[in-house]
């Protein structure tokens, strides 16, 4: 409470009286003292918090901005903008501290408008591998090398994925494969799902295709090839696919049947959300140890396959690594057959071997 004037005790220094005024010079200074620290220390805060004001403006990557806004294209206060740049600040400084660590971090999907700061996702992983920010916005065409719509004769593969198996010189490249699989991508969502299902639109395959393409420029010694051929496998790409059993009653919803995950748009009329398509192809290929149940996606896959004795990078990993993800962790023993054994279905790595040729349907 501050004193009025009239209440304040009148200061009064004479030279007659030397105690007074040295007393009067130590309360001065004892102001002094207390006054500079405290002025200091508000200077520090003001700037701190300009510093990272400026620091989110400057630094935060500006290239994953939001696919597409709601409705409502209102422009955001300035006490939201203001907490979207200490979001983006502490955004961008834990994005840092991952590049540097192999432990996992939050990782944020943005599917609204900047103004909408309750629509953010957040993901998480248990797997390093799962670390990854995507955006949304549409991709051009891929440039296509060869004759991508070339018919390919399906073969049949039998033994343990090494001889006589297709090595990875012969896949077709990433672009090719979505060029080829474009069209036939969640055409026939009703004949997979037994009722009238709206078919996958060209929306939701830029968001799928994105998702992919990400994961290949985040993590190098993942090919994206694999999961493009595991969700052609599993769903054909309909992002409306119903949830299937295994036959130890898991439940696989989604484009990729994930093992238990939680992201699937079967009941969905409309549109399927940007981070549903997102989070159903994470949770296939970082695997979901990080919900109720969760279990293996294909990094987990891969890396039991190279423990049971396949050379890392090879093909034969991620033949075995198919194996693991549609049979389960304990149907495969190294060195035997992938069509045999206890395996939910016997031609599931032969028909990815195809799919990695390029064949379709």
């Amino acid at each position: 409470m501050s004193a009025h004037p009239q209440d304040l005790e009148p200061l009064t220094i004479t030279t007659s009286s030397p105690f007074k005024l040295f007393n009067t010079a130590t309360s001065m200074r004892r102001r002094v003292l207390v006054i500079v620290p405290r002025t200091m220390f508000g200077m520090l805060v003001a700037g701190g918090l300009a510093f990272g004001v400026f620091f989110a403006v400057k630094f935060t990557d500006q290239s994953a901005a939001p696919a597409y806004t709601t409705d409502q294209d209102a422009s955001p206060s300035l006490t939201e903008t203001f907490l979207i740049m200490i979001l983006n600040t502490f955004r961008t400084l834990a994005s840092i501290s991952a590049k540097s660590t192999n432990t996992p971090s939050v990782v944020l999907f943005h599917t609204s408008s900047a103004s909408s700061l309750s629509t953010a996702l957040v993901l998480t992983s248990e797997s390093p591998k799962c670390t990854l920010t995507i955006s949304t916005a549409p991709i051009s065409a891929p440039t296509i090398a060869g004759n991508s719509h070339m018919v390919v004769k399906k073969r049949t593969y039998t033994g343990d994925g090494d001889h006589g198996w297709p090595t990875k010189d012969e896949w077709l490249s990433i672009d090719e494969l979505w060029s080829k699989n474009y069209d036939i991508m969640g055409k026939y969502c009703s004949e997979i799902n037994g009722v009238p299902t709206m078919p996958t639109t060209d929306a939701e395959k830029a968001v799928i295709k994105d998702t992919i393409i990400k994961l290949d420029s985040e993590y190098h010694d993942l090919d994206i090839r694999f999961i493009l051929a595991i969700m052609m496998q599993e769903s054909e790409g309909c992002v409306r696919t119903i949830d299937t059993h295994s036959s130890d009653g898991i439940r696989n919803p989604g484009l990729m049947q994930s093992h238990n995950g939680n992201h699937a748009c079967y009941n969905l009329e409309g549109a399927c959300p940007n981070d549903i398509i997102v989070g159903m192809i994470m949770d296939g290929t970082c695997g979901t140890y990080d919900q109720p149940g969760g279990g293996d996606g294909l990094v987990q896959c891969l890396a039991k396959a190279k423990e049971m004795g396949a050379k890392e990078g090879s093909a034969q990993q991620y033949y075995i690594a198919a194996r693991l993800y549609n049979s389960g962790t304990y149907s495969y023993t190294f060195g035997d057959a992938l069509e045999g054994g206890l395996v939910d279905t016997s031609s599931y790595v032969s028909d990815i071997a195809n799919r990695f040729r390029g064949c379709v349907g």
